[in-house]
């Protein structure tokens, strides 16, 4: 069986906080403009970490993994910093599109559709806009399965 899980995860040490650690989980989508805006796809990213986030946090598997003795136990809390909705733990939303539907405003509601981590900067968006989105996708899928 195969299962969606978290599409980005990024764990950063910073010195002083209270864990020594923060984290951000990433939802990362691809906006194609068939049916919807760019701000239907964020809205629904959001809410897809607001609903699934500790789902995914939990499905990280960590065995196996060479971790320095500090981070064990960071790394074994994410789920529940996600749930207690502390300050170390953190959202995104990425979305690409073709460069033609960068949008002039994305991010601006989605503490409206995220609500649970309320600290600052517990929120980030990233719009990344290629020319061509389909060509760089196929792009990569060639290099991708060229190495296989």
């Amino acid at each position: 069986m195969t299962d969606s899980g978290p599409d980005g995860l990024v764990i950063h040490r910073v010195p002083g906080s209270e864990l020594g650690f923060v984290f951000r989980l990433w939802e990362m989508k691809k906006f194609t403009a068939e049916k919807t805006k760019p701000s239907d796809t964020i809205r629904k990213a959001w809410q897809q970490l607001n609903t699934w986030g500790a789902r995914y946090l939990g499905q990280i598997s960590w065995g196996g993994r060479e971790l320095a003795p500090d981070t064990r136990e960071f790394v074994a809390s994410i789920a529940r910093q996600w749930v207690d909705a502390k300050v170390s733990g953190n959202g995104g939303v990425s979305i690409a599109l073709d460069a033609e539907y960068i949008p002039d405003t994305a991010f601006e509601r989605s503490h409206q559709h995220f609500t649970t981590h309320t600290h600052p900067g517990a929120l980030q968006g990233v719009v990344v806009a290629i020319e061509d989105l389909e060509d760089f996708a196929k792009d990569v899928r060639r290099y991708v399965w060229s190495a296989l």
